[in-house]
């Protein structure tokens, strides 16, 4: 399976840079969500869980200097 831009993304940093990626995010973690424990996809859904977490609890001043 060819590596998607958001498996990268998640790779290399600990964090969203874009509201962008918090929704591909969300979307990616939709399709995935239901994946059976010890699976590829349930730990990209559990990373995935933890960086939106993150985001999620940034202030909107933290965000906007992202975007």
């Amino acid at each position: 399976m060819a590596r998607s831009t958001l498996d990268f993304l998640i790779d290399m940093v600990d964090k969203f840079y874009t509201e962008e990626d918090y929704r591909k995010a969300i979307v990616r973690f939709l399709e995935i969500c239901d994946a059976e424990p010890g699976t590829p996809e349930h730990e990209e859904a559990l990373r995935l869980t933890r960086l939106m977490e993150k985001y999620e609890n940034m202030s909107c001043y933290e965000r906007r200097h992202l975007n």
